[in-house]
This record gives C-alpha cells, sequence and structure tokens, in this order.
C-alpha cells in the first residue's frame, strides 16, 4: 500500500519510523517541513529533514531527541571559543552531512535531489521529499516581537506566547517534485503527531498541496499531538491554547478543516471524541504513546509494581518526563528539579549522553548517590564490542560529581525485568551507602544482590554488556548472568 506522511519535527521523525516498520518501506513518502530551515556558519541546515534521515536511517539520538548518536563537540567548542556562532548546536557527524548538502546546493542542486542523494547513501529506502524546494521560512509574532522559528524556538527557548504565524514564501512556493505525485497516488495520507503550527503549517501553506488534500482520493488521517490534552514535548498546547481556544483533540481537529478524515487521539483524551465527531472527522481512541527506551521503561514499570510512591521518572524535557511518568504510573519531572530529594539517582540514558548528562546534573545531584548503569559500546560489522580501552563509563562520572557513584545492572535485559527474574545484579563501587542502596534496588527488582569490589571494576562489569549482547543475538535470547558457588 502506498502512504504518504506529512511530517515535521522530532516526533514526526519518530512516527515515521513507526510506519516503515509496518509497511514496506519503499512505498512510504514522507513530506517533510522546511519551515525550520536556516543557515548556520554559513551552511545550510534542514533540521526537520535531517531528523527523518537519521530516524529512518537508525542514526537519531533517542534521548536527546535530535541530532545524531554517538555525536561529538569538538568543531562547536571551538567555534565558540573563537567567538563564533554557537548557539545553535552541531555535532560533528552533523557538520558533515551540513558541508555536504550546503556543497550540493552552491552547485546548484536542488533541495530534493540532495535529499535523495543523502538518503541513498543512508540506505535509506522511503522516500523523502521537502515540501518545496524554495525558501520557506516560519515566522511566530509575539508580544515580544516577530522572530523566525529557530530563534524563537531555539534560542529563546520558545518562552514568547504566540499571537500569529506566518510562513514567509509561502505564496510563491511551489511542491518539491514528486510531492503531489505521490499525494495524488497514495492510498492513506497520514499527518503526523506534529506540532500542526510550525511543523505541518508550513507543509499546508503551500497552495499546491493544501488543495491536493483538499482533492484527496485516499483518507487522510492525522494523529493529535496530545496525550491528555498536553504535547509529549514543545509548546503545542500553549499554541493551540492561544490560536485556537483550547487543548482537547478537537481543538487539534480544527487546525485540519476539510483536511482530514480521522483523528487518531490517546485513550487519555477519549472524552473528546464526541467534539471530534461533531466536526464530521472520525474520532480514532488508541493508545499513542511509543518509545523504545525498553530498559528504562522496563525499570521504571517493575518499580512501580512493588511501590509506584518510590519512583520518579526524570528526563531533560519536563514535558518528556511527565509523559512517561503517566504512561508508566509513576511520577515524573525534568531531571534538575527531581535529583535533589532522591535517595538514590540512577544514571539510565544512553552511553553517548551518560557523561554530558552527569555533567550537567553535578550541582543538582549534590552529594546523592549515583548509580551508572550504561555501557560504552561500539557496534560494528563483526559484532558489538566494549567502547573503550581503558577506565569506565562509572568512573569518568565519578570524576564530574561530588557524590559517590556506584555501578551496576549493565547484564539486565529488559524483558527479564519485567518477569521478575534478571538474575544477578553485580554492583561495584568505593562508597558503602550508594553500593547499599544499589544493591538495595536490585533485591527489589527480584536479582540476588552481589558485591563486586570497587568502581574500577566496572569496567568489566560494562565490557560484559557487549559479550551478553552477542549473545542475545546469535541466540535470540534475553541473556542474564548468574554466579555459581553462592547461596
Amino acid at each position: 500500500m502506498k502512504v504518504a506522511v506529512l511530517s515535521g519535527g522530532g516526533g514526526g521523525a519518530s512516527f515515521l519510523r513507526g510506519v516503515v516498520a509496518s509497511a514496506d518501506p519503499a512505498e512510504v513518502t514522507a513530506i517533510v517541513n522546511v519551515g525550520d530551515d536556516l543557515e548556520v556558519l554559513g551552511l545550510s541546515v534542514s533540521p526537520d529533514l535531517d531528523s527523518v534521515l537519521y530516524a529512518l536511517a537508525g542514526l537519531a539520538d533517542e534521548e536527546r531527541g535530535w541530532g545524531r548518536a554517538d555525536e561529538t563537540w569538538n568543531a562547536l567548542a571551538t567555534v565558540e571559543s573563537l567567538g563564533g556562532e554557537a548557539w545553535f548546536r552541531l555535532g560533528d557527524r552533523d557538520l558533515g552531512l551540513h558541508v555536504v548538502r550546503t556543497q550540493s546546493l552552491r552547485a546548484g542542486d536542488s533541495l530534493s535531489a540532495v535529499t535523495a542523494r543523502l538518503a541513498a547513501a543512508l540506505g535509506v529506502e522511503t522516500t523523502i521529499l521537502p515540501a518545496t524546494d524554495e525558501p520557506l521560512r516560519t515566522w511566530l509574532e509575539t508580544p515580544n516581537g516577530s522572530f523566525d522559528f529557530q530563534q524563537w524556538f531555539v534560542a529563546r527557548a520558545h518562552r514568547d506566547p504566540v499571537d500569529r504565524v506566518r510562513y514567509e514564501g509561502a505564496s510563491d512556493a511551489r511542491p518539491a517534485p514528486g510531492v503531489l505525485d505521490a499525494l495524488h497516488e497514495a492510498e492513506l495520507i497520514l499527518i503526523a503527531p506534529s506540532n500542526p503550527f510550525v511543523s505541518i503549517g508550513p507543509i499546508l501553506a503551500v497552495e499546491r498541496i493544501r488543495a491536493a488534500l483538499e482533492r484527496r482520493r485516499a483518507p487522510c488521517v492525522a494523529v493529535s499531538p496530545l496525550i491528555g490534552r498536553q504535547p509529549v514535548s514543545g509548546p503545542a498546547a500553549d499554541m493551540l491554547q492561544r490560536l485556537e481556544g483550547g487543548t482537547s483533540a478537537a481543538h487539534v481537529a480544527r487546525c485540519y478543516p476539510g483536511l482530514i478524515d480521522a483523528l487518531v487521539l490517546d485513550e487519555a483524551d477519549a472524552a473528546d471524541a464526541d467534539a471530534v465527531v461533531e466536526l464530521g472527522v472520525r474520532p480514532l481512541v488508541t493508545k499513542t504513546l511509543m518509545r523504545n527506551a525498553a530498559a528504562r521503561r522496563a525499570l521504571a514499570q517493575r518499580l512501580a509494581e512493588l511501590g509506584a510512591d518510590d519512583v520518579i521518572v526524570g528526563s531533560r524535557d519536563a514535558d518528556r518526563a511527565r509523559a512517561t511518568a503517566e504512561e508508566l504510573g509513576v511520577e515524573g519531572g525534568r531531571n534538575q528539579d527531581i535529583v535533589g530529594d532522591a535517595e538514590l539517582v540512577v544514571l539510565a540514558v544512553k552511553s553517548n549522553a551518560t557523561l554530558e548528562t552527569a555533567a550537567d546534573l553535578a550541582d543538582s545531584i549534590g552529594r546523592t548517590p549515583v548509580l551508572c548503569v550504561a555501557s560504552d559500546l561500539r557496534f560494528t560489522d563483526a559484532g558489538v564490542l566494549p567502547g573503550r580501552h581503558q577506565g569506565s563509563l562509572a568512573e569518568e562520572v565519578a570524576r564530574l560529581v561530588r557524590a559517590p557513584v556506584a555501578s551496576g545492572f549493565q547484564s539486565f535485559a529488559a524483558a527479564n525485568v519485567i518477569d521478575g527474574d534478571p538474575g544477578d545484579a553485580l554492583i561495584c563501587g568505593e562508597d558503602s551507602d550508594a553500593k547499599t542502596r544499589a544493591l538495595e534496588l536490585a533485591e527489589r527488582l527480584g536479582a540476588r544482590a552481589i558485591d563486586v569490589g570497587p568502581l574500577a571494576n566496572s569496567r568489566a562489569l560494562e565490557g560484559m554488556t557487549s559479550v551478553i549482547l552477542n549473545v542475545n543475538k546469535r541466540y535470540k535470547v534475553h541473556a542474564g548472568i548468574r554466579l555459581t558457588g553462592l547461596p
């Protein structure tokens, strides 16, 4: 079945990954917002196109929610030290893509042609199209002035209330080659759970794209970006409240008048279904929050069963934390706001974000014991390998924070944690209080908790993760560790 998806923002990229997992990727066409595009340090940057490219190529940083995984920041640090423009964060790996795009555009290639070549180079089968090859930029009118999207969203942290959204260049913009064909030939058209104003709005501002949707042959289904009338992240709720007068599913549907046949809304918004029907749109109620951080979710779910009042889920983004917490039936909040009152901080982010997170939270954590569960790994064609030859992530975390640090849980499989039989929990550390708290946590999870000595042994524990992952892949199991000879 041929599917066309209108996408923008990180939510759109994540949604597309789900679409191509359930359909033939070669039959899917992504029509992507370019209203966020900008020039940084002389380079042409297309954030939403890049988010889709990275998501479908398996390169996206899921923890940060943007950019590439395993990113480094040496170039940006140099730029900043020399007094250059550093407010828009471009990682070293990300820069490579922007250099190639900029060179091609300056040579006269269109944005759609460049995007097609990048997708092919990254092994992406899905067709990825910019909504238009021509300049189209989103501007926000606020009480504090008029700002282009990135200045408002990134530089000013979208703190200014929005009175109006305009799309500069939209009146002259033509659909990129292939866009109208994709909409005409589609057997299903989807609108991703993206912000209707700044992610989908710029696409619909291209007159011929909107007209094609109005004359659609196939059903068009939008997915609400709200759960419990709040977005998973970003300013969608504030914008809906100010520009549409509310944050119900019906207010989302009103953003797409005459353009959609159905609206998918979360179970938490089921009470809004009748109001959606009154707009002539069919409501489809289901569970809409989908996440891939299986280990973190499994840990929180299992703890929630044992005592939900003891668990608080944290994230850099407070909205994301609350959404995850609501899914799990626990509390949630911004990392900096929750770690200070905790008895144990479990640092359960991906390895590439572990050190950055620890450094960011060092002052907030204070002297609260920390359990580091991450492992530095390299994924190669030959298999999973340890990511470092000296030291460990846990030891580096200990150098970044004032708090005592323990290391452990690296051998846990998410499925085994959910089942209540994760195997042995090997815990190491220098501080007896940190180790004791980690050992007690392991026992609550159903594990046999074992003290394996000083923090330097985290090198062995982290290295063991690659062994277990290779075993899992080879034998299609969820392996763990059990030591013999112990009572």
